[in-house]
């Protein structure tokens, strides 16, 4: 049983692990600007405010569209390189 439990907690804290590295680009299809963030909080009213990793400026968007990147396109839109 205690195999089990500590089986279980590890698959947990794996899939929280996964979840925290995810990666989005958002786009605000009233101005066309792109930002980039690896955290979005919805704030209701399908707002969501989030830290654009580029510029670290807090910003709130009422209407946006958000698609999940994968490492390297994130690197390359904020950093410029595959890896920094």
């Amino acid at each position: 049983m205690k195999r089990q439990h500590l089986l279980l907690a590890f698959m947990c804290l794996g899939f929280m692990f996964l979840a925290g590295c995810a990666r989005y680009a958002v786009t605000d299809p009233a101005s066309g600007n792109n930002y980039y963030t690896e955290d979005i909080d919805n704030i209701g009213d399908g707002a969501i405010r989030f830290e654009d990793a580029k510029t670290g400026k807090e910003i709130t968007l009422q209407s946006s569209e958000v698609k999940e990147i994968d490492k390297e396109e994130y690197d390359i839109a904020v950093h410029g390189t595959a890896n920094p």
